[in-house]
């Protein structure tokens, strides 16, 4: 398997076991969104590897983004797609190890929230969570 895959699924495992999660629309799947407009849309960004030694057969580092989109019905005020945000942000705390397939993935620094976008009927308020792994 690819270790960006690994990387993927052990950052898409953790999204998953959160508490009180809305419904998720995940990559290249199926999904309806609710008649009430909330839910997660996620996006997985893997970025350039970096070459840290100069062995051909040594680790490399590998980083990237996953965004997480907190979509919500527009008219509704901003306080409760930004608690929900919140709660992502809280979910992946700085520093956190995810293991996966023995590869260890990182949460890099405190997730950003972005501003409140406007998204056809709905809005949604990106959360960006940098992670890094060496492998």
């Amino acid at each position: 398997m690819a270790i960006e895959t690994t990387i993927m699924e052990a950052l898409f495992e953790r999204l998953e076991a959160m508490p009180d999660r809305l419904p998720t629309a995940w990559p290249n799947t199926n999904f309806t969104p609710p008649t009430n407009n909330r839910f997660l849309r996620v996006q997985f960004i893997p970025n350039q590897t970096e070459r840290l030694f100069v062995g051909s057969n040594e680790p490399h580092l590998y980083y990237g983004l996953l965004q997480v989109s907190v979509m919500w019905g527009q008219n509704e005020g901003e306080t409760q797609p930004r608690n929900a945000a919140a709660q992502i942000v809280s979910h992946f705390p700085t520093d956190l190890r995810l293991q996966r397939d023995g590869l260890s993935v990182r949460i890099t620094k405190r997730p950003a929230l972005a501003d409140l976008m406007i998204d056809g009927s709905r809005v949604q308020i990106p959360v960006t969570i940098e992670w890094e792994c060496l492998a």
